[in-house]
């Protein structure tokens, strides 16, 4: 993975833009994030005891789970229709040279599954919040970790072992916590209408933080140590309103004011952009904090396509789809 070489100025106008794209957009979509937590609300149909004064006064205002009611059994024939057969993938052989492979290859491919990926936990997850708001969004990569830590060998002595962790993942992306700009069509940025950046709002505690800044395998290239020591200070004041709601839903405290430490908020950007101001963009992949307009670390991507892949209830006309929460109001 190499770092980004900047060209004269690029790295401060990269700053500047982001610093501004982001806000920017997340002001733009403010309307339709109270959408999204109606839906979250009708789905869950919250017992309101407050007095109601429609029709008459003294009304009930309980909500009827309409929305409950459609998406269960929906969601039910999609995990059936996918995860019912044991194995997720089924191969087949290309030509007679393949016959021999192929059995073996779906037998690894469904450990893989079962294991590692775990795609009906991960499908659950998508899928329902797709139905619930039109848009689900899944994240594919690879996670490679190598750290020490204590353990019992053979003979149950206490000693050190070195952590290897080398593998695929793929996992639900919140669509609260998932921007792009608001004229975009698609992530893919050579699909008509494809955005020019896609981001994802990632949360650090201020130790995880620091422990990946000094890092060497899990993290290559590093975290630039001076970015997150000037970052690691800026703790949020409250989580996100999406988080705010469910934890209202499920009867929590929606604040983080009793937490020990409060995260830091970065925004992980994928965008083509001109890195050397040679006149031809790039693909970068960039840790950003955007209250600081700090770059914690800039790669050029590391796949040739962006890590996102979206699927939506119901196609609308513009980038998120339309979900039974749309259709029960």
């Amino acid at each position: 993975m190499d770092e980004v070489k900047w060209g004269s100025k690029k790295k401060e106008l990269f700053q500047q833009r982001f610093g501004f794209e982001i806000r920017q957009s997340l002001d733009r979509r403010k309307d339709a994030e109270s959408k999204w937590r109606s839906y979250l609300e009708l789905y869950r149909a919250p017992d309101d005891l407050a007095v109601g004064y429609t029709p008459i006064e003294g009304a009930s205002r309980r909500t009827y789970p309409l929305m409950a009611m459609n998406t269960d059994p929906i969601l039910a024939r999609y995990l059936r229709t996918i995860h019912a057969p044991q194995n997720l993938w089924t191969t087949s052989p290309l030509n007679e040279r393949w016959v021999e492979a192929a059995k073996p290859l779906q037998v690894y491919l469904q450990w893989l599954d079962k294991n590692l990926l775990k795609m009906l936990d991960v499908n659950y997850r998508v899928f329902l919040e797709m139905l619930k708001l039109g848009t689900g969004v899944y994240k594919t990569g690879w996670r490679f970790e190598s750290r020490p830590y204590v353990g019992y060998d053979a003979t149950g002595k206490r000693t050190r072992f070195q952590k290897v962790v080398n593998q695929p993942t793929v996992d639900q992306v919140h669509l609260a916590n998932f921007l792009l700009p608001a004229e975009a069509r698609a992530v893919d940025p050579d699909a008509q209408g494809g955005a020019a950046w896609v981001a994802e709002r990632l949360r650090f505690r201020p130790e995880a933080l620091r422990g990946l800044a000094e890092s060497q395998e899990p993290v290559s290239p590093n975290f630039d140590p001076a970015a997150v020591k000037q970052i690691d200070t800026w703790e949020e004041a409250n989580n996100t309103e999406h988080e705010q709601t469910v934890a209202k839903l499920d009867n929590l405290a929606s604040d983080l004011a009793m937490t020990w430490r409060r995260p830091v908020e970065l925004w992980e950007i994928h965008a083509r952009f001109d890195t050397t101001g040679n006149g031809f963009e790039d693909d970068v992949e960039v840790l950003f904090h955007v209250p600081t307009q700090t770059i914690v670390r800039a790669l050029y991507a590391r796949m040739p396509f962006r890590p996102y892949s979206v699927v939506r209830y119901l196609r609308g006309d513009g980038f998120y789809g339309i979900g039974i929460g749309e259709q029960a109001e």
